[in-house]
């Protein structure tokens, strides 16, 4: 069995709500990338100070001979794109909390055992926050009324599998992930390029054998390629690209002599 190893991660304890953008399906080198849009996130998130980012895939297009991208019509060569990426995020390489591949860089893994994810996470000094499939994300910050830090638990995955063309199969797919992980506060996915969010209370047993509630939240991030090549010509519907991001406020109150403490996420347009 695979070991899941979580990243832990302090951010001190400034502020005690955070943004997190989940980037992922860049799709740099592709015709329909959008790369002023990517500029415009890259400069959001370098410019807020309580913004970071994860990053769950896809970054590359890596078109391939047999691959459904179209070799031909690439814009880049993956060398090139390769080298565009590392210049578009290096200006907040110190706001990247995890950095996992998606099916595209795991194609040319396949092919001929270059891991391109690894390659990027190496480029910008973040090989250890690199994943090979699920990031599990262990994040510290702000401080509650004891002066203890809030522990905010992620988990994603680029997620190229089990997921049709509608709204309610890509939040199905994300929902399933808590059967990997239980009980995350947060589950995020790509690969299928939708805008979806959504959330669910749950009963958690305490330590001390009772039952608490715990609500999680689910997101499946949009992607940066508009509209066209193979996605168009299979008939796939096009996607709200419209850049959005995790708002994460943390909250805490008395109940007799127990701190509660919870998180509250709303996604928010850029």
């Amino acid at each position: 069995m695979q070991e899941i190893t979580p990243i832990k991660i302090n951010l001190g304890d400034k502020y005690n709500d955070i943004k997190i953008y989940v980037l992922c399906d860049l799709h740099i080198g592709a015709p329909e990338c959008d790369i002023e849009s990517i500029k415009k996130v890259i400069n959001y998130i370098k410019d807020t100070p309580n913004m970071y980012a994860i990053c769950l895939g896809d970054i590359l297009n890596t078109a391939l001979k047999n691959s459904k991208s179209d070799i031909y019509s690439e814009v880049l060569s993956i060398s090139d794109a390769q080298k565009l990426a590392v210049e578009l995020l290096l200006p907040i390489k110190d706001k990247i909390l995890a950095i996992t591949p998606g099916n595209h860089e795991n194609r040319v893994w396949r092919e001929v055992g270059l891991d391109l994810s690894l390659w990027l996470a190496e480029k910008l000094g973040l090989q250890n926050v690199y994943r090979n499939n699920l990031l599990a994300l262990n994040i510290s910050f702000g401080k509650d009324n004891n002066g203890n830090p809030y522990l905010l638990n992620l988990v994603g995955q680029h997620g190229a599998y089990g997921s049709g063309r509608k709204l309610g199969s890509a939040m199905s797919a994300v929902e399933d992930m808590d059967g990997i992980v239980a009980n995350a506060d947060i589950y995020c996915r790509a690969h299928t390029h939708s805008s979806v969010q959504g959330s669910r209370k749950v009963f958690v047993f305490n330590k001390n054998g009772n039952l608490d509630t715990k609500v999680k939240y689910y997101f499946n991030a949009p992607s940066f390629l508009k509209t066209g090549g193979y996605g168009l010509d299979k008939g796939y519907k096009p996607q709200d690209i419209s850049p959005c991001y995790l708002n994460i406020r943390a909250y805490n109150e008395r109940k007799g002599t127990r701190l509660e403490k919870y998180f509250k996420i709303d996604k928010i347009m850029l």
